[in-house]
């Protein structure tokens, strides 16, 4: 799910798995907790240039329709992520930009969400919004938190939830966490 923001090189990593049977799926959009590039300063809603985010949008329709830069790899998915922070002016634009690529497109959106401060609610919100199926759309890193009220809204607004293996910063890193997030991933799964 690497997008700008990140750092991509989408043809660095089709030559990594040349060969090897996998199929990788690359995203669109941009990775920021706050603000977008400094072009974007300038160009969209209230901004000196453009009154919307087309030129945003298009970006992330190219790279869907006829590829990442010039490799000709399309994207197959949206990206946009929120952290602690929180929809700060620019996370909010990025975030309807990706929307309304996707209701137009029909493109699944993956998202990286602050599970301890609910910002996947922030993000069903703004794509409810914008008209998106919820149903289309995977609220990541659900498992940093144990919070079951939490999990269970987003199931209810119609999302999946992401669950990385990897937790880097979630509180379920000891032996003791470990068994409350796996308590709480079995609990979300009984509910159905």
């Amino acid at each position: 799910m690497t997008v700008p923001g990140l750092g991509r090189d989408p043809a660095l990593v089709a030559r990594a798995v040349a060969g090897t049977g996998l199929k990788v799926m690359f995203a669109t959009g941009y990775y920021t907790y706050d603000n977008l590039p400094f072009p974007f300063h300038y160009r969209g809603p209230g901004k000196v240039l453009d009154d919307d985010d087309h030129v945003l949008e298009s970006l992330f329709e190219r790279d869907l329709t006829a590829g990442i830069g010039d490799t000709g790899i399309r994207a197959a998915v949206l990206k946009v992520a929120s952290d602690q922070q929180g929809m700060t002016e620019d996370v909010g634009r990025l975030t309807r930009a990706v929307a309304n690529v996707s209701v137009r497109t029909g493109t699944a959106i993956c998202t990286h969400a602050h599970a301890p401060t609910k910002r996947g609610l922030d993000q069903q919100r703004i794509f409810a919004e914008a008209g998106v199926d919820l149903g289309r759309v995977m609220i990541g890193h659900a498992n940093e938190t144990t919070d079951l009220d939490y999990l269970q809204q987003l199931i209810d607004n119609g999302s999946y939830m992401g669950w990385t293996a990897a937790a880097w910063t979630s509180p379920c890193r000891s032996t003791s966490s470990w068994t409350r997030w796996v308590s709480s991933a079995s609990a979300v799964t009984l509910a159905g």
